[in-house]
């Protein structure tokens, strides 16, 4: 249980180093993506789950795509969900864009059961647009694989990706299943992901429009229910490109889970504030010192203070980023706690001790 009604909240510090590996993204390659990260698990109580409408979240989109034009047409810089993933970046060039279809059949062993399978691929890359929709079918004398084909959601998941991405434009949406969405240093989202639980996977979006000064990033989980919601909005008012306080930017974001309440009875919702800049660069290298501060109101706050050793392209290969950081927090709060596992492991979810899914069985 995270709250303890009976003990005071108090800061307890810790260190914490934090080390992610990405591969660079040549936007003409198929180089694939490779990452090594440190999450949390953070099992918590059951909480208050709701369905909402579909219209509000497409409502939600369109609002978005409408701001579109607003933006600068700045290059993107900073790193957001998949928008950097090399698996499904769009063409530079349009005799470069290509349309696929893959097929197969076979068999697929499943417990103890063998059933018969057929699998489809559609992949898609343009100037503008990165699309990939993919599902399996199974079926056999014992009847079909339920978990692929027992609610309306499941024609949904077959969507991997579909994104929009015009380069040089600083506009990114996506709609798919979420697996890297992280905000700033990742004291509260770090590579929040919907695909824990690969038969309950949810279509979420994300959307960063990246303008000179400014920079707005937001995701959600789910597209056609309540879900885990998140917005960013970052500030860089001195920034000419070059190192030292010209590069400041000052940022603030907000997450909330539509599908849980506190212990009080509150919205369950996080907020973060972050200062950053780029302090020093040698060559290619950058050294990136951050202060976050966070609260989870009715579970306390946390303090960040690190900096980040970034190279956006090492040796023509890769990305390369170490971070150092240190936590002070009150003994409630939990860094990193919309990360891989929120999904699974979040207010009223989890697989609980006796094996059954979607029951909470802890006190």
């Amino acid at each position: 249980m995270i709250k303890d009604e009976g003990r005071e909240s108090s800061l307890v510090p810790f260190h914490r180093t934090l080390i992610f590996f990405d591969t660079v993204i040549p936007r003409s390659s198929y180089v694939r993506h490779c990452s090594a990260r440190i999450t949390h698990l953070i099992p918590l109580h059951h909480s208050h789950d709701a369905w909402s409408l579909i219209v509000g979240r497409v409502w939600l989109c369109i609002a978005l795509l409408s701001t579109l034009q607003l933006v600068d047409d700045a290059q993107a810089q900073d790193v957001f969900g998949s928008l950097d993933d090399p698996s499904e970046q769009t063409r530079s060039a349009r005799w470069d864009a290509f349309t696929e279809f893959t097929g197969a059949t076979g068999f697929s062993l499943i417990g103890p059961q063998w059933r018969g399978v057929g699998r489809f691929d559609v992949t898609s890359r343009g100037s503008h647009h990165a699309f990939r929709m993919e599902s399996s079918f199974r079926s056999g004398v014992y009847g079909t694989y339920d978990p692929e084909s027992d609610e309306w959601r499941d024609v949904l998941r077959t969507l991997d990706h579909l994104r929009y991405q015009p380069l040089g434009k600083g506009r990114y949406v996506r709609l798919g299943t979420l697996n890297r969405t992280r905000f700033g240093s990742g004291h509260l989202v770090n590579f929040f992901s919907t695909e824990a639980s690969w038969d309950d996977r949810s279509v979420g979006a994300e959307v960063r429009l990246h303008g000179q000064h400014q920079t707005l990033e937001a995701f959600t989980s789910d597209i056609t229910r309540r879900a885990t919601t998140g917005a960013r909005l970052a500030l860089s008012p001195f920034y000419h490109g070059r190192p030292g306080i010209t590069s400041l930017q000052v940022a603030a974001a907000v997450i909330q889970d539509e599908r849980a309440r506190t212990d009080t009875g509150n919205p369950f919702k996080a907020f973060e504030g972050e200062v950053r800049m780029t302090a020093y660069r040698n060559g290619s290298f950058d050294f990136v010192p951050f202060a976050s501060v966070a609260w989870l109101p009715d579970y306390g706050q946390g303090l960040l203070v690190g900096a980040n050793l970034e190279n956006a392209n090492f040796i023509d290969l890769a990305r390369l980023h170490l971070s150092l950081a240190l936590h002070y927090n009150s003994s409630d709060f939990r860094p990193a706690l919309f990360g891989a596992f929120y999904e699974v492991s979040g207010p009223g979810r989890g697989i609980a001790a006796d094996g059954k899914e979607g029951r909470q069985t802890c006190p």
